[in-house]
């Protein structure tokens, strides 16, 4: 590139763990000056800490909008069994997918360049044999990660099946003494309709014998219904609008008989 050209090398936060114990760092940060983008966003003694942190390298902070996308979940969410078809853009993802990135069994030689963090780490054949382990994993029909997120998904829908059920079972429960209210309210509305007309029947249909056995019969029918109703029934509310009918009824004749 020529002299005088200055190299940036832009990372993210969470690989400045790895170059600590990289091997060849100091031939590395000689070479370029380091542009971190935070996870989140340049917090107050953020660069400071960097800089404590590889105290040969030239930082400065990338101040950019965030993003919670990065290249660890991507390959995580794909060795999960989960589609990233929403996390990368049109091309990368059929890329992504023809190839089958991080589907595959991989060689020593890739796990250098597809774990640079583990291999960094000094982890060797450790990280190998890790990699290996989530490439077979990947490699099944049926993953841990996937069963993990199947049953994940199982508990959910069981979770709302049981907030449903709880649900229907308190509106059940509402509507039962909110009908229990309304049929106290209708049985004292009843009572106490009756003993208003039995008091005005004794004096009006003192001449009428007919009118007053009549009455008589349809307010006994009404007073039967008020005692022998129970409020707790499903048609106790039908059954004292049934008897307020019938006090109706003998209203009518009452009042038939006093305009005379």
């Amino acid at each position: 590139m020529g002299e005088g050209v200055r190299l940036n090398f832009i990372i993210g936060e969470d690989n400045i763990k790895s170059l600590e114990n990289y091997a060849r760092a100091d031939e590395l940060l000689s070479l370029c000056r380091l542009l971190v983008s935070p996870r989140d966003y340049v917090k107050r003694g953020m660069l400071k800490r960097w800089r404590m942190a590889l105290p040969k390298a030239t930082i400065e902070a990338i101040d950019c909008p965030a993003d919670a996308r990065s290249s660890t979940l991507i390959r995580e969410w794909i060795r999960s069994g989960k589609s990233v078809r929403y996390l990368v853009a049109p091309a990368v993802h059929k890329i992504l997918k023809a190839k089958k990135h991080y589907q595959q069994k991989l060689s020593p030689a890739d796990l250098k360049t597809a774990l640079p963090r583990q291999w960094a780490e000094g982890r060797g054949r450790e990280g190998i044999v890790l990699a290996q382990r989530d490439a077979r994993n990947s490699s099944r029909f049926f993953s841990v990660p996937a069963w993990i997120n199947q049953m994940g998904f199982t508990m959910t829908f069981l979770w709302l099946f049981l907030f449903l059920l709880v649900a229907a079972a308190a509106a059940q429960a509402d509507d039962k003494v909110k009908r229990k209210r309304t049929a106290n309210a209708l049985r004292e509305q009843l009572l106490r309709e009756i003993a208003e007309l039995q008091c005005l029947a004794i004096t009006t249909l003192r001449t009428s014998p007919e009118h007053a056995q009549r009455v008589n019969e349809l307010l006994n029918r009404g007073t039967e219904i008020a005692a022998s109703t129970n409020v707790d029934n499903a048609d106790s509310v039908s059954a004292f609008q049934g008897g307020l009918a019938l006090v109706s009824q003998a209203r009518a004749i009452v009042n038939g008989v006093s305009a005379r």
